[in-house]
């Protein structure tokens, strides 16, 4: 444990009884116990930068000061502080030589990183009293935010596939959004986010969730965005949709039939006549029209499921 310059500023029996009745209290006596007010000089903490944190007043007088980062539990002692009338500080295990201690418990960290972000503690103890207060800090990184990356996407199939896209990046402290085409992608009952919004979690994915999606990242001083990754959606056929051309209403001879169903990948057609097949094209021409059954039968190529309409013709 290193050590900081120690001086007793009164009367050495004042102070003896003072170290006594504050790490040794009585029994009999109840600790009074306090919030205390912790600030940061600054409205951001900057990586590379430095920042100063300060104890707000309490009606009492202590006597002994200790910052932790994290809990106050003796491993995550930074340093104690010994306030008038005594003088000095200690360094605890948690001490990076960057710390400084300064006037009213004041707390100086220098240079900086992303793994100081976190809560810092801070206590003071005094004759039967006890104050205890704490920040949440948040270092930022400075400069350009490294792009983020997102994992590879595959086929989905709709309404019976789950689709996970994580947001990779080494910035700990940085708002995270999603772009779906470009614009904001919003969350509902399927599409939801993770707490720190990395991944995200479509379930069960539909035809509209296809589409290049984007994480967007950022804070105060920079943004960025990854590369695409593309969803593609495997659905349909839906039921094909026969069209007759106008001419057909007025010259059924030299009409045309068009079968379309919506389908991904593009649907493969199959046209049958009474029951038989005679064409494979999505438009058929009637020069010699003869009535009977006409069906269109669409395929998914990838599935291989497969849907018909049929039209009477007299």
């Amino acid at each position: 444990m290193e050590k900081g310059p120690f001086t007793l500023g009164w009367k050495l029996p004042y102070v003896a009884v003072f170290i006594l009745s504050s790490h040794f209290p009585s029994t009999q006596a109840q600790v009074v116990k306090y919030h205390l007010p912790v600030f940061m000089d600054r409205s951001n903490a900057i990586e590379g930068q430095g920042i100063n944190l300060t104890v707000g007043a309490a009606p009492t007088s202590f006597f002994i000061c200790n910052w932790y980062r994290g809990s106050d539990s003796q491993e995550k002692l930074i340093v104690t502080v010994y306030l008038p009338p005594l003088s000095g500080y200690v360094f605890g295990p948690a001490y990076t030589r960057r710390e400084t201690p300064g006037p009213n418990c004041s707390l100086q960290i220098e240079n900086l990183n992303q793994d100081d972000s976190g809560t810092y503690t801070v206590t003071k103890d005094g004759p039967s009293v006890h104050g205890i207060g704490n920040l949440s800090v948040e270092v930022l990184a400075s400069g350009l935010l490294p792009k983020p990356n997102m994992s590879i996407v595959q086929l989905f199939r709709e309404n019976m596939d789950l689709v996970r896209l994580k947001c990779d990046t080494t910035v700990k402290f940085a708002n995270i959004s999603w772009l779906q085409n470009g614009k904001p992608l919003n969350s509902c009952s399927r599409i939801q986010l993770s707490h720190n919004k990395q991944t995200l979690t479509i379930q069960p994915v539909l035809r509209r969730d296809a589409g290049a999606y984007q994480c967007h990242i950022s804070n105060p001083f920079s943004a960025r965005r990854s590369d695409t990754t593309t969803i593609s959606v495997i659905y349909g056929p839906d039921p094909p949709v026969i069209k007759m051309s106008a001419k057909f209403l007025t010259q059924p001879s030299n009409g045309r039939l068009n079968c379309k169903a919506s389908s991904f990948p593009e649907a493969e057609y199959c046209w049958f006549h009474n029951g038989k097949e005679f064409s494979k094209s999505p438009e058929i021409l009637l020069k010699d029209i003869q009535s009977g059954t006409y069906t269109c039968q669409a395929t998914n190529p990838f599935t291989q499921r497969k849907e018909n309409t049929t039209l009477e013709i007299e």
